[in-house]
Formats: structure tokens, sequence, C-alpha cells
């Protein structure tokens, strides 16, 4: 998946506190691979705190407290999969009237900030 045009909007308009781009893959060695991706992409020769975009993998793979803190954290990239979305939103959640389909697999939204997980 392309994500230069998901980058760039992110540097072009940076807004703290929020998950700015979901990207949803069938299956965690996806996620895998394109987590390493963005590491080699936005973080290798970079200090921590000069690293402009933030990015995070939340899947069935990561403990559940290193979930809880990555919801805190709200990265501006969420990589995931369609069970832990279901899990994120719950089993009858609609998309906010804000979000476009940049391509299949990327659903972007200027609206999503979550506390945590729940169900309901």
């Amino acid at each position: 998946m392309p994500m230069v045009p998901i980058v760039d909007s992110i540097l072009r308009g940076p807004e703290p506190g929020r998950v700015k781009a979901f990207v949803v893959y069938p299956m965690n060695a996806l996620a895998n691979s394109q987590l390493h991706e963005l590491e080699r992409f936005l973080e290798w020769g970079l200090p921590r705190d000069a690293r402009p975009v933030s990015f995070a993998r939340y899947t069935g793979q990561e403990s559940e407290e290193r979930r809880t803190r990555i919801l805190a954290q709200k990265p501006d990239i969420l990589l995931t999969n369609y069970v832990m979305l279901e899990y994120l939103y719950g089993p009858s959640w609609t998309l906010p009237t804000s979000t476009s389909m940049a391509c299949p697999a990327m659903m972007s939204t200027t609206s999503w900030t979550p506390s945590g997980p729940s169900r309901t």
C-alpha cells in the first residue's frame, strides 16, 4: 500500500492527539511488513524527538498493556486488522460522516478519539 500520500497529508496538517489514518490489513503478516517499512521510511537515522509522524501496530500480537498505551498515545497512523478494528468500535459501529476512502484498505477519519477498547 502506498504510504506516501498518507504521510504527506499528516505532514501538511499535523494534528497531535488523534489517529489520522487507519490502515486495515486482512492478515497480521501484512501489518508486520508495513510496520517494518514505516520504521525504515520514518525512523531510521532520525533522533526520537525529530520523528515527524507517529505510527503503531494494533493487532492481537501486542499485550493488553501495549494496546492500552497505543490508544492513549493516539499515533498518526494505526496499522491494524479487521478483527481489532471491530474490537475498537464494537460489533455495530458505522463510519463517521467525515470518513473518506482513499483506497479500499485505508480509512482516514478526522474525528476518531476513543478512550480505549470497549465492548457493549
